[in-house]
């Protein structure tokens, strides 16, 4: 359920705001008849009166008495589009009450809404609702507080808003795309730039250098350098399109993807040896993935060097079919490993998107998005069960291409 304020609706466009005044407004000069004078019966009396507004309505209108005890009446008044939105009848919906209409946990929720409406006036919210036959949807309530007499009284008007979460969603996965994009290319500007950094330091740190050596350090230098221009080349590019939020998944060769992410490996870490064995993968194995599927093996690789005491570093690549179609990559470091409690820490994190942005911290969540663009499964186990600090193996479940 979100919370909002009727003046802070970011979601309520500018003529719907508009209608909703219009109707209040309407409903106002109708209730508050020199005829209706806290006389219950009066509503009964001005019904033809009302009638024809309530009902040429697109949205649904609801009506109760609410007492200073905050109990709530059955409802009094109810418009064509309420029926249809509730699959109940007119005279189903006069026999319940505003509660009738939410399960058990909603039901919480409803009240302290009627409560800040009651206080404050006025409240707009969204929740799930139930119609008729056990379906939800998710609706938007405005509602109102109207005072006629000495009676208080609850005018919600509610409309469904399925469009409006479908659009919502896409933004926020349009969003997710961008940043995942922006926390990427930020990575590998970090790790570019610390090489590049590096390379230049070395190179000024031995004087004594052969001439040779010293080409090799400008060289190294200006690849990495080369790296970043091409990172900075596909960001502006990026941000010059509109991203489709349709990830559209395309067969990568798993063996030329590490292949091209060991390169790079290796300029990270010019100063380790680093060997990637590969087990059971053939040149004609593919998983469905897309241009980023080399960042994945990128952050899985780097974590393990960093995570493995010494120069010298082992990986493991193991493929595994299994089903149809489908596939284990499973990624083993030889390292100090992860305890259970901080594996467990870790995923927590992870599913939260609660990250820590440390290089180590967003490389998994690198890791963990992309899987899931993938439609596969990612998970972490240690190499040796009995003992957690012999290494870690990163399994992840993918389609096959």
């Amino acid at each position: 359920m979100i919370d909002k304020q009727i003046t802070g609706s970011a979601e309520l466009k500018e003529t719907d705001q508009v209608t909703d005044s219009y109707i209040e407004r309407d409903i106002s000069e109708i209730l508050n008849l020199s005829n209706f004078e806290g006389n219950y019966h009066s509503l009964s009396e001005s019904e033809e009166k009302y009638h024809f507004l309530f009902n040429r309505l697109s949205d649904a209108v609801f009506m109760f008495k609410i007492d200073e005890n905050l109990v709530l009446g059955k409802f009094l008044v109810v418009n064509e589009a309420a029926t249809h939105l509730s699959g109940y009848s007119k005279e189903e919906l006069l026999e319940m009450s505003i509660l009738d209409l939410y399960d058990e946990e909603n039901r919480s929720i409803v009240e302290e809404m009627v409560k800040i409406v009651y206080h404050e006036g006025k409240h707009v919210y969204e929740i799930e609702q139930i119609i008729k036959y056990g379906c939800t949807q998710t609706v938007e309530v405005n509602s109102h507080r109207f005072e006629l007499g000495k009676e208080k009284y609850i005018l919600s008007i509610v409309r469904e808003i399925k469009d409006r979460i479908i659009s919502r969603k896409k933004q926020e996965e349009l969003l997710e795309e961008r940043t995942l994009l922006l926390d990427i290319i930020a990575h590998d500007l970090r790790n570019h730039s610390m090489v590049a950094l590096g390379y230049l330091e070395s190179y000024l740190s031995f004087k004594d250098s052969s001439h040779e050596e010293g080409l090799n350090f400008l060289k190294n230098t200006k690849s990495a350098i080369r790296r970043i221009n091409s990172l900075l080349d596909n960001l502006a590019t990026k941000i010059r399109s509109d991203l489709d939020t349709q990830t559209q998944l395309f067969p990568v060769n798993v063996l030329e993807a590490i292949f091209n992410t060991e390169i790079v490996l290796k300029e990270l870490f010019p100063k380790n040896e680093i060997i990637i064995d590969t087990i059971n993968i053939k040149e004609q194995n593919y998983v469905l993935a897309d241009k980023l599927f080399e960042q994945l093996l990128l952050n899985l690789f780097t974590n393990a060097v960093r995570n493995t005491p010494g120069d010298n570093i082992k990986i493991t690549i193991d493929y595994l079919p299994f089903e149809e179609r489908k596939c284990f990559l499973s990624i083993t470091d030889y390292g100090k490993g992860i305890s259970p409690e901080e594996r467990k820490s870790i995923l927590n994190r992870l599913e939260k998107k609660n990250v820590n942005k440390s290089i180590s911290g967003l490389g998994l969540h690198i890791v963990k998005t992309l899987v899931e663009r993938y439609k596969g499964r990612f998970w972490i186990k240690s190499r040796d069960i009995d003992d957690y600090s012999k290494g870690t193996i990163f399994k992840i479940g993918l389609f096959t291409g």
